[in-house]
């Protein structure tokens, strides 16, 4: 067990420890705190109550002139709603610059009003992460909200990537019933809830797309669930509903 002792009237987190969001206040609070450190705190992380952005953030993780900070937790939304969220302005963009290795974001609904946009050059974005690595894994996330990219976008991840990783046990990204409604366009790979996957073992499950994929003159490598997948990638029980558009090499 961790024993805090405030000092202060401020919130004190112990590692280890699991903190609870309940309003924008408390995750502007948790953004502060990560972006001073250029670090996540050893704690999960869960929603208290449906969270309402009121002004356009960076993405949690990112620091101007490091590397991206990886969240390797749990986030549980408990089904509350994540809406009004804009990003936009650096490389990587997503809820989460990235996620690694024992990451779980599982019963969270970002709304239609949620916006990833483009304007670096290069960008991996997802509604989730822009990047993920290692083992991770999403459960029942839906994301109703547009995800654009100049380079590699999806739904909820952008790109799932081992490459910089070194790794002594299975490696991967599981998804298991999750959704994309958004519009989702990017110039190459271009999926409604990965953009592109490589190195590992992969299994989606009980996923379904209904957006927009891609534009026909600027997209290429585009599919309902997934643009980009290995040979060792497993799609059980999914369905894409949406219209999938990509030009020609």
């Amino acid at each position: 067990a961790c024993a805090c002792i405030a000092l202060v009237l401020a919130a004190v987190h112990c590692p280890g420890a699991s903190r609870t969001i309940n309003n924008y206040n408390d995750f502007m609070e948790w953004y502060n705190e990560v972006y001073i450190n250029g670090a996540f705190n050893d704690e999960d992380v869960e929603l208290g109550g449906n969270i309402t952005f009121q002004d356009e953030v960076k993405p949690l993780g990112y620091k101007e002139g490091s590397a991206c900070a990886s969240f390797n937790h749990t986030f549980n939304g408990n089904n509350f709603v994540i809406s009004n969220l804009t990003i936009n302005g650096v490389h990587d963009l997503g809820l989460f610059c990235a996620i690694g290795d024992g990451a779980v974001i599982r019963d969270v609904i970002f709304d239609e009003d949620c916006s990833i946009g483009k304007q670096a050059y290069f960008e991996y974005s997802g509604m989730v992460a822009a990047k993920s690595s290692g083992f991770v894994t999403l459960i029942n996330v839906h994301n109703k909200g547009s995800v654009t990219s100049t380079y590699i976008g999806g739904g909820l991840i952008g790109q799932h990537s081992n490459l910089e990783v070194v790794m002594t046990t299975p490696t991967g990204l599981t998804v298991e019933s999750c959704t994309n409604s958004g519009h989702i366009n990017s110039t190459d790979g271009v999926g409604g809830i990965a953009g592109k996957i490589e190195e590992g073992d992969f299994v989606f499950r009980n996923c379904t797309n209904s957006g927009n994929i891609g534009e026909s003159a600027t997209s290429y490598n585009c599919g309902g669930i997934v643009g980009m997948a290995r040979d060792d990638t497993y799609f059980i029980d999914c369905t894409n509903y949406g219209l999938i558009q990509a030009g020609t090499f």
